[in-house]
């Protein structure tokens, strides 16, 4: 499956903060998934609206912000002239679900699954922390 993003820049500072960090994120599927692994390791667990955890996520290391990430303005102070890396973030879409991102992808057969900014959030989950 081939991804291309859309939509532009909302500014919300999220891979700025973010970006750099490992994310384990597991989604859970069938029955047979074991809940309980996930809780005693620490992830946070997402739940979908009966009640049944469908996805983990726990940041595995961590990292220091962007240095030229202004937290008080809440912008990039070298934005215009910004790295590679960081104008073509993200990449795919496992990047930015569950952010403030606005950005969104677009698979070859019209699916469409971005960040909570844009049009096209993924479902957002109940957070129940562990």
């Amino acid at each position: 499956m081939t991804w291309t993003r859309k939509g532009e820049c909302n500014n919300c500072g999220w891979c700025c903060v973010h970006f750099g960090q490992d994310v384990a994120s597991f989604k859970m599927v069938g029955a047979e998934a074991d809940v309980e692994f996930f809780r005693v390791r620490g992830f946070d667990l997402f739940e979908n609206e009966q009640g049944k955890v469908v996805g983990a996520t726990k940041l595995i290391s961590q990292h220091a912000p962007c240095p030229q990430y202004d937290g008080e303005q809440k912008c990039c102070k070298v934005y215009n002239v910004r790295p590679v890396t960081c104008i073509d973030y993200p990449i795919i879409p496992g990047q930015i679900q569950y952010t403030p991102c606005s950005f969104w992808f677009e698979d070859e057969n019209g699916n469409k699954v971005g960040g909570q900014g844009s049009p096209y959030p993924s479902p957002t989950p109940i957070f129940k922390p562990t």
